[in-house]
């Protein structure tokens, strides 16, 4: 061998012969025998690769994602006492983190000593961030603690992660212990990062907690913020106002508070009428209204539609009905007032009220949002009430807008269980013009689902939903559970078509190809798609992160 005759002559020394082979198999694209090479010449005479060596190869490797053989050169270097570099181990860290393997580079992080690891300000905030991404609020702080020791400041960004994760798991005591570093390293917490914090003494039920020894932190928090300029948003004061109801003389400190936060500021008003709305105390709600007229505030449709809410979360399904009466009868009843109230009472499983107001709002020359059509839908499909569902559709169609996939997929859903909204579709399209209307194809559609037309290949039917309202992920779905109940290479041709269309398969997705390879005994392929879509959702989000 020429490396072997380069190595006799005396001219080149051995092992940099050998380097500069592998170094060369390795650019040339020949990674499986360079490393094949590596290993023969180590048998041989007892040759100790250089630590450039094993560099080369483990850069190579991690671009190649093979980590198993980084962890068994690294298992090697450790054997034959060649200690990594920092920039090595520093890049395989980072690497670890970037493809989630947050356990791999949680361990090499804890044998740094053992492996001579100095873990630069990078592997720190990769670290970091990754372990608060999985959640580990503990190990992330205990490495935060290390980089201080070793004196790497982490930045604003690594500072609010790590601040949000431990709000998350309520670490209270933790979350102090950082806020104190961030004035120490001068970093400001950001808006969002007093939120959680609040929200987390709420939860953790510390709202009382002596905090720099002051009583109810999180509502002198509430006003220390409002008194340096920081906005009170509704879903802080909601947790503040929420936690202070369950406390002793709970009516007091609430309008103690609302009296030191509100100087006439709509917003305030408009924040407790949401938060007394949220802690179903529709009757505070009202005082608080009451308040906003008499101070000579002029409520506006948000400050309507919050207390309408408040009733409606409260259970006072009536009350919310004399509320809206009254509005009504004064001309206040606005399209947001009327879409606010239909959509509540869908929510609340008040079908019946909320088709009555909807006409209603026609009847007023309203015309209803997208939300409020489908939540509608839906909810009197819920209710086996196909005809008013159908009619629904048929009314919003000829307002000119077309079919949402939203209520395309509705009908198609429930047409699978049920054939009433078929006949609803068929005794509407027999009251409309003749011809290939819109509605005659949604009809057909509706009916292919329900095997009353038969539709030979699935793609034919996947063409004409797409003339009747765009297809979405979940349309794909039910195509997908369609197909699978008569032939399955259509099904798969179908999965390949929605991904090539630019659709990224989700968890339901993936459920629904598992079940129906199951379901034609092809349990091996079930199962490889089943580890596959568990590989890829638990580290979909990490990858993000990085």
């Amino acid at each position: 061998m020429l490396v072997r005759e380069f190595g006799d002559s005396g001219l080149v020394p051995l092992d940099h012969a050998y380097g500069v082979w592998i170094r060369g198999l390795v650019q040339g694209g020949r990674l499986d025998e360079a490393l094949e090479f590596f290993k023969q010449k180590k048998e041989d005479k007892g040759y100790i690769p250089g630590l450039a060596r094993y560099n080369v190869l483990i850069y190579r490797l991690l671009r190649e994602d093979r980590l198993d053989e980084v962890y068994d050169l690294f298992m090697d270097m450790y054997e034959t006492a060649v200690p990594p570099n920092t920039v090595t181990m520093n890049a395989v860290l980072c690497f670890f983190c970037k493809k989630g393997m947050v356990d791999d580079a949680l361990d090499l992080f804890k044998s740094r000593s053992e492996f001579m690891l100095s873990p630069n300000h990078m592997a720190y905030k990769y670290l970091i961030l990754t372990l608060c991404w999985d959640g580990n609020a503990k190990e992330a702080f205990s490495v935060l603690k290390s980089s201080i020791d070793h004196r790497f400041i982490p930045d604003r960004r690594t500072f609010t992660r790590l601040a949000n994760v431990l709000c998350r798991e309520c670490m209270i005591d933790e979350m102090k212990e950082l806020l104190h570093l961030a004035l120490e390293w001068k970093i400001m917490p950001i808006a969002s990062t007093y939120d959680n914090f609040i929200t987390a003494l709420c939860r953790a039920g510390r709202v009382e907690d002596s905090y720099l020894n002051r009583g109810d932190i999180a509502a002198r928090l509430l006003i220390e913020m409002k008194e340096k300029g920081h906005k009170v948003t509704p879903a802080l004061c909601r947790v503040v106002l929420c936690c202070l109801l369950q406390m002793d003389n709970s009516r007091s400190r609430f309008f103690s508070l609302f009296e030191m936060l509100s100087h006439n500021d709509r917003h305030i008003y408009d924040c407790f009428i949401d938060a007394a709305g949220h802690a179903k105390q529709a009757e505070l709600a009202w005082k608080v209204f009451e308040l906003m007229q008499r101070n000579g505030i002029q409520p506006t449709s948000s400050s309507l539609s919050l207390m309408l809410k408040a009733y409606l979360k409260s259970g006072r399904t009536s009350d919310a009905l004399i509320f809206f009466n009254n509005v009504w009868s004064r001309g206040l009843a606005t399209k947001k007032l009327y879409n606010c109230f239909v959509i509540f009472l869908c929510k609340s499983k008040n079908p019946e009220p909320a088709y009555r107001f909807f006409l209603k709002m026609l009847e007023d020359g309203l015309n209803p949002s997208i939300e409020c059509y489908e939540i509608l839908v839906q909810e009197l499909c819920s209710s086996e009430r196909y005809h008013e569902a159908v009619n629904l559709v048929d009314m919003y169609e000829k307002k000119g807008r077309r079919i949402t996939s939203f209520l395309g997929n509705i009908l198609l859903y429930q047409s699978m269980f049920s054939p009433e909204v078929y006949n609803a579709c068929v005794r509407l399209r027999g009251v409309k013009e003749e011809g290939k209307t819109d509605w005659s194809m949604l009809s057909f559609v509706v009916g292919a689902f329900r095997r009353h037309h038969r539709v030979s290949h699935v793609e034919d039917l996947e063409k004409l939903i797409a003339k009747c309202f765009p297809l979405d992920i979940y349309t794909y779905n039910l195509l997908l559970r369609k197909a699978w109940k008569t032939d399955k290479e259509q099904a798969c041709q179908l999965f390949e078509r929605m991904c090539q269309r630019g659709f990224e398969p989700n968890q339901w997705i993936y459920s629904t190809m598992v079940d129906g390879f199951k379901r034609h005994g092809m349990r091996d392929k079930a199962e490889r798609w089943f580890q596959e879509s568990k590989r890829i959702f638990s580290n979909r989000e990490t990858r993000m992160l990085i």
